[in-house]
């Protein structure tokens, strides 16, 4: 019993930390990178580009693996089936993420590079294609984290070991949040609004984890 209320609270705590870890991440990163000077804007806020690629890419990282592993034990007593389901597309859409943040390092040597480039629209269409290949890393990490939402959520479904309508709230949110995903590569943007749902869903879970744990008798 103590066991699963600890698991619940370190669960809790790390699916707050990498919602806020993305969240701030993507901010420091985006503010610069998303501007029309992108790559003067970048060395000239350098540290702070630094310091969200690794929020983004590392920490969110390392906090994805632990919710996995922590949720693993927990599912596999229940269904192993879909607790594997759930272990393998929480770590493609991890490494997916990383692959992003690789992606968003790259302005950092191009940005160094910029200021004395002969060509400098070619350093600014490299920089584009960078910008573009962690959205595209992006979408489909949270594409595939989205599909193992809907297996958590199933399975916290079927063992009550959250209220029911905490468990249907957050498979109608995941799917909602793919389907967002999936317009977005699309170019159809309305992915923002789509994930909404689904975000709330692991706010609201995360902070049920924290304070209540999850149910000790599941059906």
């Amino acid at each position: 019993m103590n066991n699963l209320r600890t698991k619940a609270r370190v669960f809790g705590v790390l699916f707050i930390l990498v919602f806020l870890f993305y969240g701030i991440g993507s901010g420091m990163v985006d503010e610069p990178a998303a501007s029309p000077d992108a790559l003067m804007q970048i060395t000239n806020n350098k540290v702070q580009v630094v310091v969200g690629i690794i929020l983004l890419a590392v920490l969110h990282s390392m906090g994805n693996i632990g919710l996995a592993a922590i949720m693993f034990s927990i599912v596999r007593q229940y269904s192993t089936a879909k607790a594997y389901g759930y272990l393998l597309f929480a770590t493609m859409a991890t490494v997916m993420l990383t692959i992003g943040g690789v992606f968003l390092w790259q302005l950092l040597p191009l940005s160094d590079a910029y200021a004395s480039a002969a060509n400098k629209d070619c350093m600014e269409q490299l920089a584009a294609a960078c910008r573009q290949g962690n959205a595209v890393s992006y979408q489909l990490g949270m594409a595939m984290w989205a599909v193992g939402g809907v297996l958590l959520a199933s399975v916290l479904y079927k063992t009550k070991l959250v209220p029911r309508w905490l468990s249907i709230w957050g498979i109608v949110g995941y799917i909602i949040f793919f389907a967002g995903t999936i317009a977005e590569l699309f170019q159809q943007h309305i992915g923002v609004a789509l994930s909404l749902p689904g975000g709330l869903f692991e706010i609201v879970l995360g902070i049920r984890a924290i304070v209540k744990g999850f149910n000790t008798v599941a059906n």
